[in-house]
């Protein structure tokens, strides 16, 4: 028979490659062996169903370890809340709702995911509703909460309120442990001057590229390919020939169609 270790181990790996039934058939293998289910065992499930978007079997197995008098963790919460996620946003509310009337503590992980939820699902309203509800909780937006939003308003296709948002963060760089925004925030920013027709072209892209580099931020490749995009849909030929010189000096992967 197994050790309950290498049980552990597999159920785990199961959850690496997103194999819930095998996960499952591991976790079943040890009740029908009389092995006592360690937790684990149920957070490596847990995690299973959450790789695998499978939110009954999540909900089943967070039961079967309250059952156990298991705690769960803030990371159980959060893999169950990831397998709400690709359900609805509303399920994944209610799951958050649910959370705090139990009595569990609800960190900025756990609301950056139901607000990433709401972006899922196309409700950049629900979503900065929920990050205001992060703020008046007692807990800080982290730089994934505010990325999130930004995201939302991406998919909108609203610029203003993706330029409301950044200033916020540029606002609250204290909580954010005085961190300028991120790489990402401004790939963001970037790709809303080159998909959102009101965002200004490339005059508004210049100038978030200049705040970037005055923030220390460098530019990943998603930046360049973006940056280049823009210059070449309005025809800044030097400017591309110049940016394209940068990225070869940088050793930045340069796409096939730039």
């Amino acid at each position: 028979v197994a050790s309950v270790e290498t049980y552990e181990h597999m159920i785990h790996m199961s959850a690496k490659d997103r194999n819930l039934p095998r996960a499952e058939e591991f976790m079943e293998e040890m009740l029908q062996l009389g092995i006592a289910i360690t937790e684990k065992a149920f957070c490596a499930v847990i995690k299973a169903c959450a790789t695998s978007a499978s939110k009954d079997r999540a909900d089943h197995w967070l039961n079967e370890m309250k059952g156990s008098r298991f705690t769960p963790s803030e990371e159980v919460w959060l893999d169950v809340l990831t397998a709400y996620s690709y359900s609805s946003k509303s399920d994944c509310e209610r799951l958050l709702t649910r959370m705090y009337l139990d009595g569990y503590t609800i960190s900025t992980k756990h609301f950056t995911k139901v607000i990433q939820s709401a972006v899922k699902n196309n409700d950049p309203e629900a979503a900065e509703r929920w990050f205001q509800m992060l703020g008046k909780s007692g807990n800080n937006p982290d730089m994934n909460a505010y990325g999130a939003c930004l995201l939302g308003w991406l998919n909108a296709r609203n610029f203003e309120k993706m330029e409301e948002k950044f200033v916020e963060i540029k606002e609250n760089s204290r909580s954010l442990g005085n961190k300028p925004p991120s790489v990402f925030i401004y790939t963001m920013m970037l790709k809303g001057c080159e998909v959102i027709p009101e965002a200004g072209g490339v005059s508004t892209a210049v100038r978030y590229w200049t705040y970037m580099k005055q923030d220390g931020v460098e530019p990943n490749m998603h930046s360049y390919d973006v940056m280049l995009t823009i210059l070449m849909k309005f025809r800044r030929r030097d400017a591309v020939a110049k940016m394209l010189e940068v990225m070869i000096e940088r050793k930045v992967a340069v796409k096939r169609n730039s």
